[in-house]
């Protein structure tokens, strides 16, 4: 093979598959839009009211961090 060859032909087969791919592209259906209804959903309201409420907490040890980190600016 010649060297006009070895440059033309690969230039040939990417321009062949560029057609092809763009006669694949303008030859496809037409997709089928269909709407979709939305879903109804079933749920429970409850109105929020404010109410006082008081939390007793009753603990005895001592809390101490489960790892420790030092931060230091550059």
């Amino acid at each position: 093979m010649g060297t006009l060859a070895k440059i033309l032909l690969p230039a040939v087969l990417v321009v062949g598959a560029g057609f092809v791919a763009f006669a694949l592209y303008a030859a496809r259906p037409e997709a089928v839009r269909v709407p979709i209804e939305p879903v109804a959903v079933l749920v429970d309201v409850a109105v929020a009211r404010r109410e006082p409420v008081t939390f007793v907490v009753r603990s005895q040890g001592v809390v101490t961090p489960r790892t420790r980190t030092t931060l230091v600016s550059e």
